[in-house]
């Protein structure tokens, strides 16, 4: 792959105790060059749900910095079939449409 595709790589944590949740991830180059990395805490969502704003977050930030090639690497089948069936329904959708 060129170095114009960035890979996405993104989680979520989750603090049992209290139930609060953060996502975050980092971006970088087929060869492993960082572009960069982000947190954000999330309140209390659930674990799916901090998956899906770690995808968002991550493909907001590569896109306004003009990428057009993402790769996102995820360990979520639930999250992966979420998106694939539309079920991501927020006001901040209109993104994943505009992506798709």
């Amino acid at each position: 792959m060129e170095e114009s595709c960035v890979c996405l790589n993104t989680d979520g944590s989750l603090r049992p105790d209290e139930g609060f949740v953060a996502a975050g991830g980092l971006a970088q180059y087929q060869n492993d060059r960082w572009i960069m990395v982000f947190s954000k805490y999330l309140g209390n969502y659930t674990m799916m749900e901090a998956k899906l704003w770690g995808i968002l977050n991550g493909l907001k930030l590569i896109l306004d910095r003009r990428f057009e090639s993402i790769l996102i690497q995820i360990d979520s089948l639930e999250a992966v079939n979420a998106i694939q069936e539309g079920v991501f329904s927020t006001s901040n959708s209109t993104l994943l449409r505009r992506i798709h």
